[in-house]
Protein backbone atom coordinates (compact mmCIF):
# COMPACT_ATOMS: atom_id res chain seq x y z
CA UNK A 1 0.00 0.00 0.00
CA UNK A 2 3.06 2.50 0.98
CA UNK A 3 4.66 1.87 -2.90
CA UNK A 4 0.87 2.61 -3.94
CA UNK A 5 0.58 5.74 -2.53
CA UNK A 6 4.23 6.60 -2.99
CA UNK A 7 4.64 7.41 1.04
CA UNK A 8 8.13 6.21 3.19
CA UNK A 9 7.46 4.01 6.02
CA UNK A 10 8.24 6.77 8.43
CA UNK A 11 5.10 8.53 7.72
CA UNK A 12 2.90 5.32 8.43
CA UNK A 13 4.81 4.46 11.41
CA UNK A 14 4.60 8.45 12.84
CA UNK A 15 0.62 8.52 12.34
CA UNK A 16 -0.05 4.70 13.27
CA UNK A 17 1.38 5.83 16.44
CA UNK A 18 -1.33 8.05 17.20
CA UNK A 19 0.76 11.08 17.20
CA UNK A 20 -0.86 13.99 15.14
CA UNK A 21 1.21 15.95 12.67
CA UNK A 22 2.49 19.00 13.95
CA UNK A 23 0.68 22.41 13.10
CA UNK A 24 1.66 24.26 9.94
CA UNK A 25 3.43 27.71 11.96
CA UNK A 26 3.53 29.14 8.45
CA UNK A 27 -0.60 28.93 7.89
CA UNK A 28 -1.20 32.49 8.23
CA UNK A 29 1.65 33.28 6.37
CA UNK A 30 1.34 31.47 3.29
CA UNK A 31 -1.65 33.39 2.21
CA UNK A 32 0.12 36.64 2.05
CA UNK A 33 2.98 34.74 0.21
CA UNK A 34 0.43 33.72 -2.37
CA UNK A 35 -0.81 37.31 -2.65
CA UNK A 36 2.07 38.92 -2.75
CA UNK A 37 3.63 36.88 -5.40
CA UNK A 38 0.36 37.19 -7.56
CA UNK A 39 0.47 41.47 -7.47
CA UNK A 40 2.85 40.64 -11.46
CA UNK A 41 2.23 38.72 -14.18
CA UNK A 42 5.19 36.57 -13.70
CA UNK A 43 5.58 36.55 -10.48
CA UNK A 44 8.17 38.21 -8.47
CA UNK A 45 11.39 36.39 -6.49
CA UNK A 46 11.38 35.75 -3.09
CA UNK A 47 13.39 38.71 -1.96
CA UNK A 48 10.61 41.18 -3.02
CA UNK A 49 8.05 39.07 -1.37
CA UNK A 50 9.96 39.07 1.64
CA UNK A 51 10.50 42.88 1.75
CA UNK A 52 6.79 43.16 0.68
CA UNK A 53 5.45 41.18 4.03
CA UNK A 54 8.31 42.66 6.23
CA UNK A 55 7.29 46.66 5.34
CA UNK A 56 3.36 46.18 5.01
CA UNK A 57 2.83 43.01 7.78
CA UNK A 58 5.49 44.21 9.64
CA UNK A 59 6.48 40.70 10.04
CA UNK A 60 9.98 39.25 10.69
CA UNK A 61 11.37 36.58 8.37
CA UNK A 62 13.94 35.64 6.75
CA UNK A 63 14.28 35.20 3.04
CA UNK A 64 15.19 31.83 2.79
CA UNK A 65 11.77 31.12 4.74
CA UNK A 66 9.80 32.55 1.90
CA UNK A 67 11.77 31.28 -0.43
CA UNK A 68 11.26 27.49 1.31
CA UNK A 69 7.39 28.42 1.80
CA UNK A 70 7.40 29.56 -2.10
CA UNK A 71 8.60 26.30 -3.35
CA UNK A 72 6.00 24.60 -1.22
CA UNK A 73 3.37 26.39 -2.73
CA UNK A 74 4.97 25.72 -5.94
CA UNK A 75 5.30 29.56 -6.58
CA UNK A 76 8.42 30.06 -8.82
CA UNK A 77 9.23 33.81 -11.12
CA UNK A 78 9.61 33.42 -14.45
CA UNK A 79 10.87 36.73 -15.27
CA UNK A 80 14.78 35.40 -17.02
CA UNK A 81 18.21 38.18 -15.44
CA UNK A 82 19.34 39.70 -18.17
CA UNK A 83 22.85 38.78 -18.83
CA UNK A 84 25.45 41.82 -19.35
CA UNK A 85 26.81 41.45 -22.58
CA UNK A 86 29.47 44.08 -23.86
CA UNK A 87 28.52 44.20 -27.70
CA UNK A 88 27.78 47.11 -28.97
CA UNK A 89 27.76 46.30 -32.47
CA UNK A 90 30.42 46.41 -35.22
CA UNK A 91 33.02 48.77 -35.25
CA UNK A 92 35.22 50.33 -37.78
CA UNK A 93 35.08 49.57 -41.56
CA UNK A 94 34.71 46.58 -42.84
CA UNK A 95 37.26 45.12 -44.77
CA UNK A 96 37.62 42.31 -47.74
CA UNK A 97 37.01 39.17 -46.99
CA UNK A 98 40.90 38.51 -48.69
CA UNK A 99 41.70 35.36 -47.33
CA UNK A 100 38.85 33.44 -47.38
CA UNK A 101 39.51 30.30 -45.34
CA UNK A 102 42.55 29.63 -47.47
CA UNK A 103 45.04 28.76 -44.81
CA UNK A 104 47.18 27.15 -46.93
CA UNK A 105 50.74 29.17 -48.13
CA UNK A 106 52.96 28.31 -50.73
CA UNK A 107 55.84 30.66 -49.03
CA UNK A 108 57.19 31.81 -45.99
CA UNK A 109 55.67 35.04 -44.24
CA UNK A 110 53.37 35.36 -46.76
CA UNK A 111 49.87 34.23 -44.99
CA UNK A 112 50.14 34.89 -41.61
CA UNK A 113 47.49 34.49 -38.53
CA UNK A 114 46.99 36.19 -34.84
CA UNK A 115 44.78 35.85 -32.13
CA UNK A 116 44.76 37.19 -28.67
CA UNK A 117 44.06 34.23 -25.61
CA UNK A 118 43.62 34.87 -21.71
CA UNK A 119 45.43 32.68 -19.43
CA UNK A 120 44.73 32.85 -16.06
CA UNK A 121 48.10 33.21 -13.84
CA UNK A 122 48.51 33.67 -9.82
CA UNK A 123 44.79 34.68 -9.39
CA UNK A 124 45.63 37.33 -12.48
CA UNK A 125 44.80 37.23 -16.20
CA UNK A 126 47.59 37.52 -19.04
CA UNK A 127 46.84 37.63 -22.38
CA UNK A 128 49.07 36.23 -24.72
CA UNK A 129 49.02 37.56 -28.58
CA UNK A 130 51.31 35.32 -31.24
CA UNK A 131 51.32 35.50 -34.91
CA UNK A 132 51.59 32.04 -36.90
CA UNK A 133 52.98 31.47 -40.37
CA UNK A 134 50.58 29.72 -42.30
CA UNK A 135 53.56 28.19 -44.57
CA UNK A 136 54.77 26.52 -41.56
CA UNK A 137 52.85 27.13 -37.87
CA UNK A 138 55.93 28.75 -36.92
CA UNK A 139 55.22 31.25 -34.15
CA UNK A 140 57.34 34.29 -35.79
CA UNK A 141 56.40 37.08 -33.12
CA UNK A 142 54.29 37.62 -30.11
CA UNK A 143 53.38 39.26 -26.91
CA UNK A 144 52.59 38.91 -23.34
CA UNK A 145 50.75 41.80 -21.15
CA UNK A 146 48.38 41.75 -18.34
CA UNK A 147 45.34 44.05 -20.83
CA UNK A 148 44.38 42.94 -24.00
CA UNK A 149 44.94 46.58 -25.62
CA UNK A 150 46.72 48.32 -28.46
CA UNK A 151 49.68 48.94 -26.82
CA UNK A 152 50.35 45.01 -26.70
CA UNK A 153 48.81 44.80 -30.32
CA UNK A 154 52.11 47.34 -31.42
CA UNK A 155 54.26 45.54 -29.28
CA UNK A 156 53.45 42.72 -31.39
CA UNK A 157 53.50 44.21 -34.90
CA UNK A 158 57.00 45.89 -34.03
CA UNK A 159 58.35 42.04 -33.35
CA UNK A 160 56.83 41.03 -36.50
CA UNK A 161 58.22 44.08 -38.43
CA UNK A 162 61.56 42.62 -38.76
CA UNK A 163 61.00 39.39 -39.81
CA UNK A 164 59.22 40.47 -42.84
CA UNK A 165 60.34 40.66 -46.50
CA UNK A 166 58.05 41.45 -47.94
CA UNK A 167 54.13 41.62 -49.15
CA UNK A 168 52.07 39.56 -46.18
CA UNK A 169 48.97 38.92 -45.35
CA UNK A 170 47.83 39.31 -41.33
CA UNK A 171 44.07 37.46 -40.79
CA UNK A 172 43.13 38.35 -37.14
CA UNK A 173 39.95 37.27 -34.73
CA UNK A 174 37.28 39.92 -35.43
CA UNK A 175 37.00 40.88 -31.76
CA UNK A 176 40.06 40.92 -30.28
CA UNK A 177 42.58 43.87 -29.80
CA UNK A 178 44.72 43.14 -33.03
CA UNK A 179 40.76 43.55 -35.12
CA UNK A 180 40.68 46.92 -33.54
CA UNK A 181 43.60 48.12 -34.32
CA UNK A 182 44.15 50.65 -37.51
CA UNK A 183 48.24 50.84 -38.63
CA UNK A 184 49.52 54.30 -38.59
CA UNK A 185 51.53 55.52 -41.54
CA UNK A 186 55.02 55.36 -39.26
CA UNK A 187 54.33 51.53 -38.74
CA UNK A 188 54.48 48.82 -41.23
CA UNK A 189 51.18 47.50 -41.10
CA UNK A 190 47.66 48.85 -42.23
CA UNK A 191 44.55 46.97 -40.58
CA UNK A 192 40.68 47.33 -40.66
CA UNK A 193 38.35 45.40 -38.69
CA UNK A 194 36.09 43.14 -41.03
CA UNK A 195 32.49 42.26 -41.15
CA UNK A 196 32.36 38.94 -38.91
CA UNK A 197 34.52 36.96 -36.94
CA UNK A 198 37.25 34.55 -38.04
CA UNK A 199 36.79 36.28 -41.39
CA UNK A 200 38.51 39.15 -40.18
CA UNK A 201 41.89 40.34 -42.78
CA UNK A 202 44.31 42.74 -42.75
CA UNK A 203 45.42 44.94 -45.83
CA UNK A 204 48.97 43.84 -46.99
CA UNK A 205 51.67 44.33 -44.31
CA UNK A 206 54.50 45.33 -45.86
CA UNK A 207 58.87 44.93 -45.01
CA UNK A 208 60.77 47.20 -43.62
CA UNK A 209 62.42 46.76 -46.76
CA UNK A 210 59.74 45.59 -49.49
CA UNK A 211 58.03 48.58 -52.14
CA UNK A 212 54.66 49.87 -51.36
CA UNK A 213 51.79 48.14 -52.54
Amino acid sequence: MLDKLELPKSTYYRYAGGRSPRADRWADVRPLVREAFARTPNGVGYRQVAMALRTEQGLSISGKTVLKLMREEGLRCRILRKRYDSYRGERGKAAENVLDRSFAAEAPMTKLATDVTEFKVAEAKAYLSPVMDLYNNEIVAWSAARSPNFAQTLEMLDGLGPRLEGPALLHSDSKNAVSRFCGRATKPVSCKPGPHRSTLTRTPIEGPNASAA
